[in-house]
């Protein structure tokens, strides 16, 4: 098993009333509507009478009122930017009312980002919504191990989507609660990290398969004693491998071996859409055609794929199954610069964090382990979006918001903590 520091600090007693206050509470119940989906399943009511609406203002008040120095953030003004591009191609997009609601949506999901940055302001309040996202997870698998694969509703309702969302998260269970010093949190780390790994599995989804690979290979290669727990591995790859398949559902060993068939259906029917959309960025290299409006363009372009058929029901109207591939022909070589500089700027921001000194202070322990869960994390998201178009979904704007975050917590002098928001 990956070897990895007893980091993570218990919640001090003292700083329990910051902790609930203001900002922060509104953060948490932004999540548990936007991740666990109450207002489809639980209490559809809520709904009806807008209470995700009331959080998206209440997020927009509480913004408002805070300092904002952190939108002097390079990953900040970026995002920004990025959005400035999406709002900009709403009069102009040949889907004027898709480009408007991706635009709506991703405003809410800017204002989350923001008030997420704006209330995390100290290294304990940090752990304690890494630890209350780890039961977001917990939630979110038992919900798609007893509903079929599927998750809760929204942009979560469909199995490919819900398993992005579990590997995006199992590194956090991994370095936060299963690394942490606390035996009850250890346990209930494990715990929630079977049930998450299981819930893949039950999701079937064969991208979100390839993601908990990647993650799970890169935190072994983040570990201590690298070559020791890859030979561990290894061993037991060959041991108890074949027991362990044998355990697997039937359909799901299959779902698996398909990936390597190029041939089959769904594969083709993504090189379809894939080899469309650069036909597309062909034409449209600089801005692309609007955020949303590959499939109201694609029907212009599908002839020119190599894997257009004759005769083949018309494949128009859909997404185009790929992060990259609805990022490429919708937003150009601006939005193209602008996701692979934040995605970048994340990863050369946690290295540094993780290389910055040979400090082995209990709080650079504490950042090390972060540094860990969060690198795990976008490596397993951007493995398994390669298979979905999620770019306008919230994780990957969370990602960036919690990496804004820690960097910001670990420029501060240890024990400064300002959790007055």
């Amino acid at each position: 098993m990956t070897s990895i520091p007893r980091t993570t600090r218990r919640i001090r007693p003292g700083g329990q009333k910051r902790l609930v206050s203001g900002g922060f509470l509104l953060v948490i119940i932004y999540f548990i509507f936007e991740y666990l989906r109450v207002q489809d399943n639980v209490a559809p009511f809520m709904a009806a009478i807008k209470v995700p609406a009331l959080i998206t203002l209440s997020l927009c008040v509480f913004f408002l009122r805070t300092e904002k120095e952190y939108l002097k953030d390079p990953i900040v003004l970026a995002l920004l930017f990025f959005f400035i591009e999406i709002v900009s191609w709403v009069p102009f997009a040949k889907n004027n009312f898709y480009a408007f609601q991706t635009a709506r949506n991703m405003f809410i999901t800017l204002v989350s980002v923001f008030a997420l940055v704006a209330s995390i302001n100290s290294e304990d309040r940090l752990f304690y919504f890494l630890k209350f996202y780890s039961i977001l997870l917990f939630i979110i698998a038992i919900w798609v191990l007893t509903h079929g694969g599927v998750g809760p509703g929204g942009f979560l309702q469909d199995e490919n989507d819900v398993a992005l969302v579990l590997v995006t998260g199992l590194p956090i269970v991994f370095y936060i609660l299963i690394g942490s010093e606390d035996k009850v949190e250890r346990v209930l780390g494990l715990v929630i990290f079977v049930l998450v790994v299981s819930a893949v599995v039950a999701s079937a989804s064969r991208g979100g398969f390839l993601g908990l690979v990647s993650s799970l290979l890169f935190m072994l290669w983040s570990s201590r004693k690298r070559w020791r727990n890859i030979a561990l591995v290894f061993f037991l790859s060959i041991s108890v491998g074949g027991v362990f398949v044998a355990l697997l559902p039937d359909d799901y060993v299959a779902e698996v071996k398909s990936i390597k068939n190029t041939n089959e259906g769904t594969a083709n029917i993504r090189f379809l859409h894939w080899t469309t959309a650069i036909e597309i960025f062909k034409d449209n290299p600089v801005w692309g055609v609007g955020p949303n409006n590959y499939p109201w363009t694609s029907g212009d372009y599908l002839h020119l794929s190599p894997y257009f058929v004759e005769g083949a029901r018309f494949r128009s109207g859909r997404q185009a199954h790929s992060l990259y591939f609805t990022l490429i022909p919708e937003l150009g070589v601006v939005g193209i610069s602008l996701f692979f500089f934040m995605t970048y700027k994340y990863f050369k921001r946690f290295r540094k964090l993780g290389r910055s000194s040979t400090d082995l202070s209990h709080r650079k322990l504490n950042i090390l382990a972060i540094s860990k869960a969060m690198k795990a994390a976008m490596v397993g998201f951007l493995v398994t979006a390669a298979f979905i178009s999620v770019l306008y979904y919230p994780v990957y704007w969370h990602l960036l918001g919690l990496s804004v975050v820690i960097f910001r917590i670990a420029q501060k002098p240890e024990g400064l903590d300002h959790g007055d928001h």
